[in-house]
């Protein structure tokens, strides 16, 4: 490869530098939640990144965070900005991507958004402006499951908003926009090859495998261009917690309705669920289109499903996207419970 021992040694003191270890056995072991000292990784995250913002597009802002996503960094910066950086071609086509679909957005919907401002000469780096407001997550899941009335208002204005992204490009372009997304979640035969190596009751995964034969059924009835992960983390809330607006189109993809509305099922009890029908009258009530509650209920079974396949190589115990095997088996077991 034409790489002299230098050149070598150099680059595996980066690697060994960017996964926050001290050896090659180390860096060999390593896996997301392993990292030996957290401290020493998210402080080198930041210089590193630093360095690339004030090199690339003369951003002197300091980095308050670091989030570590697909194929990309996230960074945080003052004043509702923040930055992508990508971390590989995969990375920089799928910014590419994003940003044509903000563009799109920008320009239609009534809906906040983050706007592109700045993109460096080799479309590495982004700086965008963000959403007024926070994610608040701890705070708004105990404050829904104690209030209703706040439950209903946060779930009318979520389905306001995604009605209006949904009606704003023709399925045509929906179409379009999102050619080349990785779709989520991957594809049935992804999901399938992997759940083995994660559960070992065989009565399970054949339940699971009857899900994604249901899946793989699935005749869009309606395109239109889904946000495509609508998690609570990925909305921006007021002080009030009234819904400001929504990140992250990395995952928009052309599908159903439904395919935004499958995280209105967010807890436990029947209560929620009668929430969830609460978000499917009030997007009807918004358009011309009636969504499927068995269809809302499938595709949130699906993702479920497929959380569980990507734990794959991760311990049990280990939180991946905030809960461990424990806690995607028992929203698994749920979803599976409410399909009928």
């Amino acid at each position: 490869m034409a790489i002299s021992v230098a050149g070598a040694k150099y680059h595996v003191a980066e690697i060994l530098s960017r996964l926050g270890v001290r050896s090659r056995k180390d860096a060999a072991e390593w896996q997301i939640g392993s990292v030996r000292n957290t401290e020493v990784f998210d402080t080198m995250n930041r210089s590193h990144l630093q360095d690339a913002l004030q090199g690339k597009l003369a951003i002197a802002d300091p980095v308050l965070s670091v989030f570590d996503g697909d194929n990309r960094y996230i960074c945080e910066l003052p004043n509702c900005h923040f930055a992508i950086v990508a971390d590989n071609p995969d990375g920089v086509e799928a910014m590419r991507r994003e940003r044509k679909i903000l563009q799109v957005l920008s320009d239609r919907v009534v809906a906040r958004i983050p706007w592109v401002l700045k993109v460096s000469t080799d479309e590495t780096i982004e700086l965008r402006r963000g959403v007024p407001g926070r994610t608040r997550i701890p705070d708004l899941v105990a404050r829904l499951d104690d209030d209703d009335e706040l439950a209903r208002r946060v779930i009318r204005q979520l389905v306001t908003m995604f009605a209006d992204i949904h009606s704003s490009v023709s399925p045509h372009t929906a179409i379009e926009l999102t050619q080349g997304v990785e779709s989520w979640p991957v594809s049935s035969t992804w999901v399938r090859e992997r759940l083995p190596d994660v559960l070992k009751d065989q009565g399970l995964l054949a339940q699971l495998n009857e899900v994604m034969d249901l899946y793989d059924q699935v005749n869009i009835r309606k395109y239109v261009l889904c946000q495509g992960d609508p998690t609570l983390q990925n909305v921006a809330f007021s002080d009030e917690l009234d819904v400001n607006g929504i990140y992250d189109f990395y995952t928009a993809a052309a599908r159903d309705p439904e395919w935004d509305l499958r995280y209105l099922v967010y807890g436990p009890t029947k209560r929620h669920y009668a929430l969830m029908d609460h978000g499917i009258d009030t997007y009807a009530e918004l358009g011309d289109y009636q969504p499927s509650r068995e269809r809302v209920l499938l595709y949130n079974a699906v993702s479920a499903i497929a959380y569980l396949a990507y734990r794959k190589g991760i311990d049990a115990d280990v939180l991946w996207c905030g809960r461990t095997l424990a806690g995607d088996l028992a929203w698994t077991r749920l979803a599976l419970s409410k399909l009928g």
